[in-house]
């Protein structure tokens, strides 16, 4: 079974969880579509489905593309690193 990967969302200055808030203010459809995928990629760590994160140009950066109403790409890196 593979490794489950913590997800962690950016929160601002005031605790304010933005993330969470966008993805609240999405349709439903849209929302379940996006909650499928981070769910995907909460259980199944590194071994990922290939198709689940797209390369962006900083080669930190992955993102998620989820097709709908609305074209949703969330970004996202590994981490917390103790660096």
């Amino acid at each position: 079974m593979a490794d489950k990967w913590d997800i962690y969302d950016y929160m601002d200055h005031r605790g304010k969880n933005l993330i969470e808030e966008w993805i609240q203010a999405l349709q439903k459809k849209d929302r379940a579509r996006l909650t499928a995928k981070l769910d995907l990629l909460h259980s199944n760590g590194p071994e990922l489905p290939q198709d689940l994160l797209s390369d962006t140009p900083s080669r930190h950066i992955k993102k998620i593309r989820v097709n709908g109403d609305v074209a949703l790409r969330l970004l996202l890196c590994r981490g917390p690193v103790n660096m």
